[in-house]
């Protein structure tokens, strides 16, 4: 069935199918209990000893959360829809096993890593198994709490958690990324709009927000409270239709290092699923920009790309979140003019990435009727 969802200031449709076919486990991954990622991601299916290989080496230089990030104010209600993931089975009461972040990107989708939730033998929980729960650090009443400790008296303090029904895997294996269907619709958060169209060029701005731990080194800092940090992407060094990089830090035994003079958002342990974000002009906003989701926190320096979902065939597909003010808005700046017309009929007549506004792969005829009909429309 085809179901229009509506976040905040944006809207977003979904191809919505009951049909979720959950693809084989290529990897061997998952954050353990006390932190240890035990995943690495890669395109290709792995074999026994390659796994135990490349867990041998994950477990010596690991990282996934946001280093040196900063809490993110309790009045930035921007970043609500980013939660934490917690699972364990059985059930402990008042939290369990912290596996990831994740990211709300419709009134009851979020969107998780893959490796963050998978079984041990690779297979995802089955629906209504409860193994899965999202914790949202906004309650129903509008009272934030910006950490989790971890401990019964995490019991008294104010969040929603929910469970997640079931877990949507796309068809590829390469694909590091599900979508979680929760039981109820989250109280007074507003979902993260899609971008599955951005271009990932050098040097723009994004924010990574995750809640992971805050130290340089692995597994030090603060760990479980809510942080984001902005940066710049880096150039990329080499072309992928899934993934991406969104730092290019390395390791110095268990601490990680980068050059003083870049600016880059940098992942640690518990920051899988989190969500690359940029911001958009949004004029009726108080703030006057919104966000979007690009990417997907899968390593400490890859991101899954957002497209790679539709690309792989995942289903339901992720639409682009559009700004009901300016659903035609091309140009960056505010308000819909000729100029926006001249700067997509440019983008795509040179193929641009961010020309295709279908939804459907390539920079086609289809992508331009689309535009022009929207243009002419007023949205």
């Amino acid at each position: 069935m085809r179901a229009k969802f509506a976040g905040g200031q944006s809207s977003v449709s979904y191809v919505v199918s009951r049909d979720s076919r959950t693809c084989v486990a290529k990897d061997c991954c998952g954050d353990d209990k006390s932190g240890t990622p035990m995943s690495c991601t890669h395109l290709f299916r792995w074999s026994t000893l390659t796994c135990l290989i490349a867990l041998a080496l994950f477990l010596a230089s690991p990282a996934k959360a946001v280093v040196e990030g900063q809490p993110i104010p309790l009045t930035d209600r921007r970043f609500d829809a980013v939660g934490l993931l917690l699972t364990v089975q059985p059930w402990n009461p008042c939290g369990g096993w912290v596996s990831g972040s994740c990211t709300l990107i419709a009134p009851n989708i979020v969107m998780m890593a893959r490796h963050s939730v998978q079984r041990t033998d690779g297979t995802l929980p089955p629906a209504n198994s409860q193994a899965i729960r999202v914790r949202f650090r906004r309650a129903a009443n509008g009272v934030a709490n910006n950490h989790f400790a971890g401990n019964p008296d995490d019991c008294q303090t104010t969040f929603q958690e929910i469970y997640v029904r079931e877990t949507v895997a796309a068809p590829f294996a390469g694909i590091d990324l599900v979508l979680g269907l929760l039981e109820t619709v989250p109280v007074g958060i507003t979902p993260i709009g899609a971008d599955v169209s951005f271009a990932f060029d050098r040097s723009h701005p994004i924010i990574l927000a995750g809640w992971g731990y805050a130290g340089r080194c692995v597994q030090t800092g603060d760990a479980w409270t809510l942080r984001n940090d902005y940066g710049v992407l880096p150039a990329q060094r080499w072309p992928s239709t899934y993934t991406f990089e969104y730092n290019q830090m390395t390791f110095s035994g268990s601490c990680m290092t980068w050059p003083a003079d870049v600016n880059w958002v940098i992942g640690n342990v518990h920051d899988s699923g989190a969500p690359i974000l940029i911001e958009v002009p949004n004029p009726t906003l108080a703030g006057g920009t919104e966000l979007r989701v690009v990417g997907v926190v899968t390593s400490y320096s890859i991101a899954q790309r957002l497209s790679s979902w539709n690309l792989a065939g995942g289903q339901p597909s992720i639409l682009n979140a559009v700004a009901d003010y300016a659903c035609a808005e091309f140009d960056g700046l505010p308000g819909v003019s000729s100029e926006d017309l001249f700067a997509y009929v440019q983008s795509w007549i040179s193929g641009e990435p961010r020309a295709n506004v279908d939804q459907d792969p390539g920079v086609t005829l289809s992508d331009l009727l689309m535009y022009v009909q929207h243009f002419l429309g007023g949205c």
